[in-house]
């Protein structure tokens, strides 16, 4: 995600130095740049919550093959949503800056309004993405740590 992010960032500077009626040509592309990054950070996002939750409800289930204590698989549950909630707050705050630095090199250029409004639809959407996608998979691990210790 970092290198998304940095991509962007390189590109939105060379295109906010260009003069300003090529600015204005390139503002639509500068908006695509930045819908896609957002997009990308939402599914970068949703992949790596899904392998956490499959490796922590991998563990849970073995913990309660092996015969583990309650609170051992509670505390492999709880990893596991600490983890998801760690992951959610990163990709959030990302998505969060490149919608600043995306809607501030739009305005720089003088973009309609159309372009800037499309980077703050994508920035919600990846944001709700990002709730949905942690809230998901900790009701997953939820119920793995349920079945286990029942």
């Amino acid at each position: 995600m970092f290198r998304t992010l940095s991509l962007v960032s390189i590109a939105l500077m060379a295109l906010t130095l260009t003069s300003t009626t090529a600015a204005a040509q390139n503002a639509e592309r500068i908006a695509r740049a930045c819908v896609t990054a957002l997009h990308s950070t939402a599914d970068k996002h949703s992949e790596a919550v899904q392998q956490t939750t499959r490796q922590t409800v991998r563990a849970i289930k073995s913990l309660d093959g092996d015969g583990a204590p309650d609170r051992a698989i509670i505390a492999a549950g709880a990893r596991g949503i600490k983890e998801v909630e760690g992951l959610s707050r990163r990709a959030s705050a990302r998505a969060a800056n490149l919608r600043e630095d995306c809607v501030q090199a739009l305005r720089r250029l003088n973009a309609p309004q159309e372009f800037i409004d499309r980077v703050n639809a994508a920035a919600r959407a990846a944001t709700v993405s990002i709730g949905d996608s942690a809230d998901r998979a900790e009701q997953v691990i939820r119920r793995a740590v349920a079945e286990a210790i029942d």
